[in-house]
């Protein structure tokens, strides 16, 4: 994705770490390594513009069912998407829940199995004297 607004999960949630694009008349490479914090909607205004200007990034967003809001949300998060799925980082910016329904639902199915066992085995069951 684009040099500029490429940015990484902060853990405070709102800011991001991110390199700042590079002016033409700058040609300090040394002044262009730094990174900033910056706050995600000033991120998103600048995606905004980005998206409006670039037919293929509009083209990309489209082909994904997205909205260009939600394709907005996303670019500005992709980083953030991709350290989660290798299990490197959980962004607090991050919308994707940590347990969804199949999660809940196969939580659900072990604590019935369990529950089953224990009555199976009278661990549960009051015993009589």
């Amino acid at each position: 994705m684009g040099y500029g607004y490429t940015s990484y999960p902060s853990y405070e949630q709102g800011w991001r770490y991110v390199r700042p694009f590079m002016l033409a008349e700058d040609s300090d490479l040394e002044s262009n390594q730094k990174y900033y914090y910056v706050d995600i909607n000033s991120l998103e205004a600048v995606l905004d513009k980005v998206i409006k200007v670039n037919p293929p990034v509009r083209a990309e967003i489209r082909q994904q069912g997205w909205s260009l809001s939600k394709g907005k949300h996303f670019i500005a998060r992709s980083v953030d998407h991709a350290l989660y799925q290798h299990g490197a980082y959980l962004s607090p910016d991050l919308y994707d829940r940590v347990m969804d329904l199949w999660n809940a639902i196969l939580l659900g199915a072990i604590g019935i199995m369990i529950a089953a066992v224990l009555l199976s085995r009278g661990v549960w069951l009051p015993r009589h004297r």
